[in-house]
């Protein structure tokens, strides 16, 4: 019984560091695209684009979860491929949720996407809701909307 209560503890502290965190955005973005919808064309992003989308990440780095689950098979609305100075790839999708709305999924691979606060936990993947106001801005910058 004692182990089972340990077990219950260790699983309530990595959840809870799991969900308070923020986003690790690595070296500086030099180039990127982005496809919207079922268009499989990519299209690139101008360097205002990139500063613009840099600047929007840094301002929405908190209230990002960590992903310990795979990702889940909701149509991707739009994806964002960012390539960093050091060659890191990360890439940033709004997904249609299944229930309605919209949140963020980054994928840093390689590196970690998320870091708890701490630093406990880390996932190569992390969530974030996102409000129509925020997903009409984020469009408007990639020029998706």
């Amino acid at each position: 019984m004692k182990k089972l209560s340990l077990l219950g503890l260790a699983a309530i502290v990595l959840t809870a560091t799991a969900m308070a965190g923020g986003i690790y955005l690595g070296s500086p973005v030099i180039s990127g695209d982005f496809s919207s919808g079922q268009d499989a064309r990519r299209t690139q992003l101008s360097p205002q684009q990139l500063h613009a989308l840099s600047g929007w990440l840094e301002k929405h780095r908190s209230g990002w979860s960590g992903m310990v689950t795979p990702a889940s098979t909701e149509p991707i609305q739009l994806q964002v491929n960012l390539r960093h100075s050091d060659g890191v790839a990360t890439s940033l999708c709004v997904i249609a949720g299944a229930g309605g709305g919209h949140y963020l999924r980054l994928n840093a691979p390689g590196k970690w996407a998320y870091r708890s606060v701490g630093g406990i936990f880390k996932s190569g993947a992390a969530t974030r809701p996102l409000t129509d106001e925020e997903l009409s801005v984020l469009q408007k910058i990639v020029g998706a909307a």
